[in-house]
């Protein structure tokens, strides 16, 4: 594969962090958490990043090694396939979601009549041509959209942010009697771990830590100020608004031409949110291919788009239905993989390096061992030849 510099590994983090989170996750936090909303997708993100540090440091120690290579060092191949299998689920879940909830979207607010089979057919097209390319065409494509996105999605939040009334978060902690509740969304979080399939294929620049870190900064400061300007737009109603981004275009649109040039935001929002699900979906057929290493065939795809398929059947296009199976039944395991999983790949790598620095030391003490024995050897030899 080949590698993706600095700026398109930021890119593609910022991505896939943001877009998904301007639609259903605003009404799902404020449901149980009201004004501490915010307070929870800050404690997530900064999860995030920690989890996200953790892969930056494994990559550091093997620089030249992939996500797949690790793991078969780590714990064997038996294994190393279990856990690609599972990050597998968590991309295609989160690539289900995001799915679905698109064309939820498209036929509530801008066509309501739009065939769900021809949208799929799109999306599925689109996902074809894109698990056949490679990591950096996929970004290259991110950075030529990334300033236009960002336009529209800053101009958002000004917009929302010159007229909310920061009080509107207070008391702080009043809410956290729910915080069990936490659990319920980590579907909507973990977006950092997309960084799997890139392990190896990374083009380290100068101060490339620095900027990564900024990048994320940047996501998690715009994540929490939206839902801060969400929360103050419809306060104790805020549950009810399903489609938080142009719910807030909504609330302060103040005339009819401010109203169509909102819309051209939601259009640029709705392209991001095709980008993250491009970005999640790749990741998902990636993961299959890991599996199969030293096959030169894009099998995750035919794995990936009969899963897509297969999710409109059961769901029938019902967005609540998702939303239900990711936050009370499958919520547990995808955070055990999203948090969980890289704690122990952390620990175990310690463990190897360890065990290494040990088999070095007794291979050294060895050769040193032999090497003395041998110039003895050599030195009784001379002295025989001598006489």
């Amino acid at each position: 594969m080949k590698q993706i510099n600095t700026k398109q590994l930021c890119i593609l983090l910022v991505m896939g962090a943001v877009a998904y989170k301007l639609l259903y996750l605003p009404s799902l936090l404020t449901k149980y958490f009201a004004q501490d909303s915010w307070l929870i997708a800050l404690i997530y993100m900064l999860v995030d990043v920690g989890i996200l540090s953790i892969f930056l440091f494994l990559s550091k120690r093997n620089p030249d090694l992939t996500f797949k290579q690790m793991l078969n060092q780590m714990f064997g191949k038996i294994i190393a396939t279990i856990i690609c299998v599972s990050y597998f689920f968590v991309f295609i879940l989160r690539s289900i979601a995001i799915f679905q909830s698109q064309y939820k979207f498209l036929i509530e607010t801008l066509y309501q009549e739009f065939p769900w089979i021809t949208f799929t057919l799109i999306m599925v097209a689109v996902v074809w041509w894109v698990c056949k390319h490679s990591l950096r065409t996929i970004a290259r494509l991110f950075e030529t959209l990334f300033a236009l996105i960002v336009f529209a999605l800053v101009t958002v939040l000004f917009i929302g942010i010159i007229n909310t009334d920061i009080t509107d978060i207070m008391p702080i902690f009043a809410n956290m009697n729910n915080i069990g509740a936490i659990f319920k969304f980590p579907l909507w979080f973990g977006d950092f771990t997309l960084i799997v399939i890139m392990l190896g294929n990374i083009k380290k620049e100068k101060h490339f830590y620095k900027r990564v870190y900024i990048y994320c900064s940047a996501a998690i400061l715009y994540i929490v100020s939206f839902i801060i300007v969400f929360h103050s737009a419809y306060g104790y109603s805020a549950p009810m608004q399903k489609k938080a981004i142009s719910d807030i275009l909504e609330a302060y649109s103040f005339s009819s031409d401010f109203g169509r040039v909102g819309w051209i935001i939601v259009l640029i929002w709705m392209l991001s949110l095709y980008l993250s699900f491009i970005l999640s979906i790749f990741c998902a057929s990636k993961s299959i291919d890991m599996i199969f290493e030293k096959s030169k065939k894009n099998i995750g795809i035919y794995v990936s788009i009969p899963c897509i398929i297969a999710s409109i059947i059961v769901t029938n296009f019902d967005i609540s239905r998702v939303i239900y199976y990711v936050s009370s039944i499958l919520n547990y395991g995808v955070f055990a993989v999203q948090v969980i999983f890289p704690i122990i790949f952390l620990i175990f790598s310690f463990k190897i390096q360890k065990f290494k620095e040990v088999n070095n030391s007794n291979t050294k003490s060895e050769f040193n061992r032999d090497y003395k024995k041998l110039k003895k050897e050599v030195a009784y030899d001379k002295l025989y030849f001598k006489k």
